[in-house]
């Protein structure tokens, strides 16, 4: 019932140990819009930037989502759901903290 209203968006922002309402840190500064984790952030901001960071492996489409990326391998280019994990995970590795690509462990 709260989850749009005004009500809602301070007690997302009600810092527990202090009892006061805090500004979000996570707030999309051209539209807004609040998030609850940093990385939702940075997945929003590609909206309003325009970087298609998602590039089709066999033709030119390009999207901001692996999700959609997905989505049109599967129904276009008839890829199995492991061929394209497969290919996703050379192509896009895994972001780790703060968006940056994870570092491999050194032995």
């Amino acid at each position: 019932m709260l989850q749009g209203s005004a009500s809602a968006r301070m007690l997302a922002n009600l810092n527990y140990r202090t009892g006061m309402i805090e500004e979000s840190k996570r707030t999309c500064h051209w539209c807004g819009h609040e998030f609850s984790c940093g990385q939702a952030l940075r997945r929003h901001m590609l909206i309003h930037t325009g970087e298609t960071p998602f590039r089709c492996f066999h033709c030119d489409y390009a999207t901001n989502r692996r999700e959609s990326l997905k989505a049109h391998c599967l129904r276009h280019h008839e890829m199995s759901e492991e061929e394209f994990r497969l290919k996703a995970k050379a192509a896009f590795p895994p972001a780790g903290p703060r968006g940056r690509p994870r570092k491999k462990p050194t032995v």
